[in-house]
């Protein structure tokens, strides 16, 4: 009998000790399947929202204005004028930034002899501007930015240095909003699509739909 069973052990305890082993395997491998698929999700979501905006960016935009409802009576549509933009990512849904340039604006005839004197004559009104701009992505490439902008708004009668303060218009602050469709060509350049309105604050002699392509760099 002793001797029966020390050979059953010897016997059986290799195929003990692999059974062993390939539950052990087995186990580990439905571990790291269950971790895959639970971290899988969140690295790829994590992955795409920190490769939507990583940088800052600077940005060239070419913008025409069209007066709307009371401003009709003293403008019509300007020319195309570029303004130049600095957009900080704060968290790559929100973005922040400023931005320089004229919007464009034609004179209307008004009945004074001492301002219907410029008639037809452009108004340029220099814009410095604050905007934050909540960003939608759609699906990869293509995103809408969503925009509030407050500006600060010199109006000229001309587009260059030195400016020429307008005789009828005074300076103002303006409000905004925008909507954007931007498009990324690759991991520096993008283009977008948009249109904005704005208001002066003060009167509402100035108010206007811009529509605009831009050209944005992203900083390295």
């Amino acid at each position: 009998m002793g001797l029966a069973a020390s050979f059953s052990f010897i016997v059986t305890r290799p195929f003990v000790n692999v059974a062993f082993a390939i539950e052990e395997t087995t186990v580990n491998r439905i571990l790291i399947i269950v971790v895959g698929l639970i971290l899988a999700p969140m690295s790829s979501a994590q992955e795409a929202k920190e490769g939507l905006f990583d940088n800052n960016f600077i940005s060239l935009r070419l913008a025409r204005n069209f007066p709307m409802q009371r401003s009709q009576k003293y403008l019509g549509p300007g020319y195309f004028h570029p303004q130049l933009f600095y957009t900080h990512n704060i968290d790559n849904e929100f973005l922040m930034g400023v931005g320089l340039g004229f919007k464009s604006l034609r004179r209307q005839p008004t009945g004074d002899p001492e301002t219907d004197a410029e008639e037809g004559q452009e108004l340029a009104v220099l814009a410095f501007s604050h905007n934050s701009q909540y960003v939608l992505r759609l699906y990869h490439p293509h995103y809408l930015l969503f925009g509030a902008h407050m500006f600060y708004l010199f109006p000229s009668r001309k587009a260059f240095v030195p400016l020429k303060r307008s005789l009828e218009f005074e300076s103002e602050i303006a409000a905004g909003v925008s909507v954007t469709f931007l498009h990324r060509f690759n991991h520096l350049w993008l283009g977008s699509l948009g249109v904005q309105w704005w208001r002066g604050t003060k009167t509402t002699r100035m108010q206007a739909i811009e529509a605009y392509g831009e050209l944005i760099y992203e900083i390295p």
